[in-house]
């Protein structure tokens, strides 16, 4: 940092979000500077202090005014002495300063959405009552589909189809694309259907009948990331080219409006990025005033009775190689995880495994039936029912992995106990016969 830089009065906006924390500079005549994004993994403070420190050793103590916004930002600005702005107020003041012309802006953050109107009858409309279309219901069925939220825009367009996804709940839009991928979904086509949820929610939950045209700002971490999310909503809106406009640190916008709002506002007082990394740290730690259930154990000698009590009901387990004659294998194929176990004639748990579903359900239950083939059992398994759910479609899934074994391991519908098919030939990896099957 040359003299000169010293000499400048700097202002920082800090937007605490609900996902994110954004730290933005900007020098006197309101340029962005410097900039930093960051999930906080719900760790507000310790990643706000550690942006601060970044930026501090990079750049030196720059004085300057700040302001915080943002959905977390009320307890943070108390904790800092510093003033607070909305952030709906902070998102337009920044849009206002460098699209003079704009007509209306669409904010996805990572748990609200917000609809701007700026020119005709001004508006501000914002749904705080559910993360449906918003960041967070991206980054939910983006880990369904075992990827990162980053990846849905290329993900998406190699789509063919768009499934109806519920769009205005995370919960229900999951119970939508689970049976999608049980029944062997491609993923294209449901990350596709994820982001035309999140433009539908949009256009007719929040606009509620007002159209959005005109010259369109798309702004919030959603859209800066996901460049098929914008494409979307350009359609779908009906824009013209030169109407939809997503500015390069579309990310970052609100924190640049509370920057701005800083140098503005009567109540800001000089500091540096120093003296708020310092008061971050030295500062207590807000007051816990929220309800509370009460404890499940009163004493010690309640919770140590009750670990005593569970400890007697425990599965007898028995080493696999140890074992001989036949097994049981079950497997319980859930909404988000599969589980196998393999018991004995005596009722010993001799396996067990335990894998998230991520995107693929057939593949993770495949991946545990070849990791029990890979154990070195001398036994025969044979099969029982498996408890989850969607069960046709994994009983054939089951009937079709290999297992290198004389035994093929397949989910039955069948209460009984059955002796498991043989495999006809096994190093070709060729799908398994019985008579039954001939017949």
């Amino acid at each position: 940092m040359t003299a000169e830089d010293s000499a400048k009065t700097y202002r920082f906006g800090i937007d605490a979000g609900s996902k994110t924390v954004k730290v933005v500079i900007v020098d006197e005549d309101g340029t962005v500077v410097n900039s930093i994004y960051r999930r906080h993994l719900s760790n507000i403070r310790e990643t706000l202090v550690d942006i601060l420190h970044n930026l501090t050793w990079r750049y030196g103590d720059l004085p300057g005014k700040a302001t915080v916004t943002g959905s977390a930002g009320i307890a943070l600005a108390e904790m800092l002495k510093l003033p607070f702005v909305q952030e709906v107020l902070a998102t337009e003041r920044a849009v206002r300063e460098l699209y003079p012309d704009a007509d209306a802006v669409i904010e996805l953050g990572g748990e609200d959405a917000k609809v701007i109107y700026l020119s005709g009858n001004p508006e501000q409309r914002m749904n705080a009552t559910c993360a449906g279309g918003t960041g967070g219901f991206i980054d939910s069925i983006a880990f369904m589909l075992g990827v990162r939220s980053s990846d849905m825009s290329r993900l998406a367009g190699g789509a063919s189809r768009i499934y109806p996804i519920a769009s205005r709940c995370a919960v229900f839009a999951q119970t939508d694309v689970r049976p999608l991928l049980n029944a062997g979904a491609k993923k294209s086509d449901i990350a596709a259907s994820a982001l035309e949820a999140v433009v539908r929610q949009t256009i007719t939950g929040l606009a509620c009948g007002r159209p959005i045209e005109g010259k369109v700002i798309f702004l919030g971490g959603p859209l800066q990331f996901i460049p098929d999310l914008v494409r979307r909503f350009q359609i779908g809106l009906g824009l013209k080219r030169g109407e939809g406009i997503r500015p390069r640190w579309a990310h970052i916008f609100t924190a640049h409006g509370a920057a701005l709002y800083a140098g503005e506002l009567p109540e800001s007082k000089p500091t540096s990025l120093g003296q708020l990394e310092k008061c971050i740290r030295q500062a207590d730690a807000p007051e816990d005033d929220l309800m509370r259930l009460e404890p499940l154990f009163a004493t010690d000698e309640e919770r140590e009775t009750f670990k005593e009590r569970h400890a007697r009901v425990d599965f007898p387990r028995k080493r696999l190689f140890d074992c001989k004659g036949p097994l049981y294998l079950g497997i319980d194929a859930g909404s988000t995880t599969v589980k196998t176990a393999v018991i004995d004639d005596a009722g010993n748990l001799v396996y067990s495994c335990y894998t998230p579903v991520q995107g693929d359900a057939l593949a993770t239950a495949t991946e545990e039936l070849l990791d029990f083939d890979r154990s070195p059992p001398t036994s025969t398994a044979r099969t029982k029912r498996p408890p989850g759910l969607h069960m046709p479609r994994r009983r054939d899934m089951v009937r079709t992995c290999c297992v290198r074994r004389s035994v093929l391991i397949q989910a039955s519908w069948r209460r009984r106990r059955t002796p498991a098919r043989q495999w006809s030939s096994c190093p070709t990896r060729r799908s398994c016969s019985t008579s039954a099957d001939r017949t």
